[in-house]
């Protein structure tokens, strides 16, 4: 087996594409490209490693997988690269057979992106670092920012000096009780997203003012009458208006026409849109089939520098999915559930060293333990009011005035019959971006279902070639005559670690 890589880089006038292999191999006149060279500089194919989270969870933040490559150059020639840029670029590793093998008999084995290049060993080696191409989404969701240029009275809506460099905020689906920028104080014009909106309710210490008509600029809008207790909004640049306030302004925000441009995978694709990602970088095909599994209305306010994957893995907590790119780089979404059909079987005689076959606990709060109770928070309220800084008029109302004070709803699905074999059977607390109670219990009682029982993490080690053909999410079976596994167990593939060098793969597994 060789592997071939193609690494691209920028030297200030052009796109580069440097093109490598562990053995020469030189492409046929066939082949695209045609009669090309792969210089045998691989020295060590390196590693990578992949997870569906971070390192053995089963939910939480999205981790980037990372890795690197050294090649060789004791003749100085990649000396040429300290000058050039790396950074952001791609990198694309393909496997072949061997070095008779058919240029088109390659398959892609890893696409990502690189992060820099350096070096230990300056005189004989470069390292590549690389990185699967969730790093594409390192960086922050909104770019745009208040000018603090707005003076005084007039056409302007970018905030006062205090507002300068701040993020503008962003609203995707339903969110509740957030609270407005003062991007014009001097004509009381507010902001509450810098998307546009379908519906924007104000509220003045928690008591609902009335709406009086939208406007289709912020022209129209500062020019427009209205009296107080009143708002007016401009819903394309996420604005309203009002002549004065007393007590702490909010505001319920609807970003989406219909009911299906509010759930989960719906509000990635927008956020990924948002970041310049085109269907070429996700599959569109596992958003439509998580947004089948889950059509629940969500809702998230970002106010902040928040990063895209942070922001796109937040919305995907609510309905236990992951986001991971395939091999050829293309981001994919799924549900993390309990393991389904094995794509294959792992016996004894596919374990290297299967003394060496590890249990561990899972990285998941409760290390593992079974829970017995699930609570799903839902219907956050952005901005929780109490004392002065609620209405008199809504103090009489005590739920209402509870709810005000309170920053999110709660759902829970237990089971107490889970602590007579489990003492220390835990509880599991996921905040949401659901904005329904029904919602929230649906997922309480899924996670319950998932985690009540006993779970176990299993690291195997494979021949490459065996795990070639096995994905993070896969479901495998493993089959060793002892711990319970003589019939067979089915678990999810949670990481993977590559070692090239060495040509083997350590499967994270769980279920």
């Amino acid at each position: 087996m060789i592997y071939l890589v193609e690494i691209d880089a920028h030297n200030g006038a052009a796109l580069l594409t440097f093109r490598f292999a562990t053995e020469a191999y030189i492409t046929s006149p066939s082949d695209s490209p045609a009669n090309t060279i792969y210089e045998p500089r691989i020295e060590d194919s390196g590693s990578f490693s992949a997870n569906l989270y971070n390192a053995g969870q089963t939910g939480g933040s999205a981790s980037i997988g990372f890795g690197d490559l050294i090649l060789a150059n004791a003749d100085g020639g990649l000396d040429a690269w300290f000058d050039y840029g790396f950074d952001g670029r791609r990198i694309e590793i393909k496997q072949l057979a061997g070095v008779a093998s058919s240029f088109s008999s390659a398959v892609t084995v890893f696409k990502g992106t690189i992060e820099t290049i350096d070096t230990t060993d300056a005189w004989q080696t470069l390292r590549v670092r690389i990185f699967d191409n969730r790093l594409t989404l390192d960086r922050p969701l909104q770019v745009n920012r208040y000018a603090g240029t707005t003076l005084g009275a007039g056409n302007t809506a970018e905030g006062t000096e205090d507002l300068r460099d701040q993020p503008k905020p962003l609203a995707f689906g339903s969110v509740f009780g957030v609270r407005p920028y003062a991007a014009n104080p001097f004509d009381g014009v507010f902001q509450v997203a810098d998307n546009a909106v379908y519906g924007i309710q104000v509220y003045d210490g928690g008591s609902p003012l009335t709406g009086v008509g939208n406007y289709g600029s912020l022209a129209a809008l500062i020019a427009a009458t209205v009296l107080p207790g009143r708002y007016a909004t401009c819903l394309n640049l996420g604005l309203f208006r009002i002549t004065r306030s007393a007590f702490q302004l909010t505001a319920d925000v609807q970003e989406g026409v219909q009911w299906y441009e509010r759930n989960a995978a719906a509000i990635v694709r927008k956020m990924l849109q948002r970041a310049g990602l085109t269907t070429a970088d996700y599959s569109e095909a596992s958003l439509a089939a998580l947004s089948s599994l889950s059509l629940s209305e969500c809702g998230v306010w970002i106010d902040s520098d928040q990063h895209i994957l942070d922001a796109v893995q937040q919305v995907l907590n609510s309905v236990g999915a992951w986001i991971a790119p395939n091999a050829n780089g293309v981001l994919e979404v799924g549900r993390f559930e309990a393991p389904g059909t094995p794509v294959t079987t792992i016996t004894m005689d596919d374990i290297i060293r299967p003394e060496n076959m590890t249990f561990e606990v899972t990285n998941d709060a409760g290390r593992g333990v079974p829970v017995w109770r699930v609570v799903a928070r839902y219907k956050r309220n952005y901005t929780p009011l109490s004392g002065s800084e609620v209405a008199k008029c809504t103090q009489q109302n005590e739920d209402y005035k509870a709810y005000l004070a309170t920053e999110w709803r709660e759902r829970k699905a237990e089971d107490a019959a889970i602590k007579t074999k489990y003492k220390n059977a835990g509880e599991l607390t996921i905040e949401t971006c659901f904005t329904q109670p029904t919602d929230a219990l649906v997922e309480a009682t899924r996670l319950l279902s998932l985690y009540k029982v006993r779970r176990d993490r299993v690291k195997v080690v494979l021949w490459a070639e065996r795990a070639a053909g096995i994905k993070l999410n896969d479901t495998v079976t493993v089959q060793v005559p002892r711990f319970g596994y003589a019939a067979g167990r089915p678990m999810r593939v949670i990481g993977r670690d590559e070692s090239r060098a060495e040509n083997i793969v350590t499967l994270d597994l769980f279920g």
